[in-house]
Formats: structure tokens, C-alpha cells, sequence
């Protein structure tokens, strides 16, 4: 037996600090696009502005709210426990 889905669109917020093509952004991109929008709406909001703001901004709601410029530039593994201890970074 199929169950019906209610009727109802879920809204479902992405967030990426970055919008330059990494492994991540595109992996976003695709999820963003590929959803079915009857039952999600997507929104996307980025920390910066770039190729990825292009790419969504046709078919998905993307907003733009810039971060520092260090955050952006802050690789992955840099992140972690030890973070806590950057206090200034942390408010940054």
C-alpha cells in the first residue's frame, strides 16, 4: 500500500560558509536541485559570494550574508576541540 504525503511543503534551510566549488558546494548543489519540491522547498544561504550564488539562484531561494574573510579561508582541519580554546575565533 503507497501512503499519500501530506500536502504540506516542508522548508528545509542549507547553510555553507563558502560558495566557491569545493566537494561540499557541489554535493549541495545537486541535493538543492534534485529535490523533490512538492514536498521540500529548499533555501540556501552562503557566507560569501561565488560561483555557487550563480549556479542556485535560477531555481532555488539563496541569500548572500558575508562572513569575515577568515572564515572562509579556515580549512576543516583546523576545526575541532581546540577551537574552544581560540576564544576570539570562536566569536569571530
Amino acid at each position: 500500500m503507497v501512503r499519500k504525503v501530506s500536502a504540506s511543503v516542508i522548508r528545509v534551510l542549507f547553510f555553507d560558509h563558502t560558495a566557491t566549488l569545493g566537494g561540499g558546494e557541489i554535493a549541495l548543489l545537486n541535493l538543492a536541485l534534485h529535490l523533490d519540491t512538492e514536498l521540500v522547498k529548499p533555501i540556501v544561504v552562503l557566507g560569501a559570494h561565488g560561483p555557487l550564488v550563480n549556479k542556485l539562484r535560477p531555481a532555488i531561494e539563496t541569500y548572500v550574508i558575508p562572513l569575515p574573510s577568515g572564515v572562509g579561508a579556515t580549512a576543516k582541519d583546523k576545526l575541532g576541540a581546540t577551537t574552544l580554546f581560540r576564544v576570539r575565533d570562536v566569536f569571530r
